[in-house]
């Protein structure tokens, strides 16, 4: 007998051991990127929403504290901003909206009317998709005349503005 070769018996054996090995090694394979995959994900929507507080914490520094500019129930307030420098132009007041609607948070910039509470000249943008809750709650001075704070509920996280002084602090 040539005992050169393989016997079927032995061919079987080494094929079922490759592919139990096989069946192991693709099985972890197949969870770590799944885990790679939903660590991407919520990596990707922290990022949104870091940069969307960003920017309305930005618009909240900017915004005016008398009342007159601000209508409370649509979240609209009166951003004061010099725009001679950049454009040659006059100075000019500016409104800014944030709104949810749909799990999405959109912010609009325009002209607004204070008086009959409704925008005039207007630009949405959606900025953030899929969050679940957000809510603000604005803070008056004693008199009611001004607006001494803002605190912004996302997801469960509070963001809390000083207008007066412009302090702003992360409670979590």
């Amino acid at each position: 007998m040539n005992k050169r070769a393989f016997s079927i018996i032995e061919l079987v054996i080494y094929i079922s051991i490759f592919s139990v090995f096989s069946l192991l090694i693709f099985g972890f394979l197949a969870k770590n990127f799944k885990r790679a995959f939903v660590f991407e994900n919520k990596n990707k929507k922290d990022i949104r929403n870091i940069a969307m507080l960003s920017l309305l914490r930005r618009d909240l520094l900017m915004a005016d504290c008398n009342k007159e500019s601000w209508d409370l129930q649509n979240f609209v307030f009166k951003k004061n901003i010099n725009i001679k420098r950049f454009f040659r132009e006059k100075t000019g007041d500016r409104a800014v909206g944030w709104s949810f609607r749909d799990k999405n948070i959109y912010r609009t910039i325009g002209e607004y009317d204070f008086l009959n509470k409704k925008w005039i000249k207007k630009n949405v943008a959606k900025l953030n998709f899929g969050i679940a809750k957000f809510t603000y709650n604005i803070i008056t001075s004693k008199m009611g005349d001004s607006i001494k704070s803002v605190i912004v509920c996302l997801d469960g996280k509070n963001f809390y503005i000083n207008l007066r002084n412009r302090i702003i602090k992360i409670q979590i």
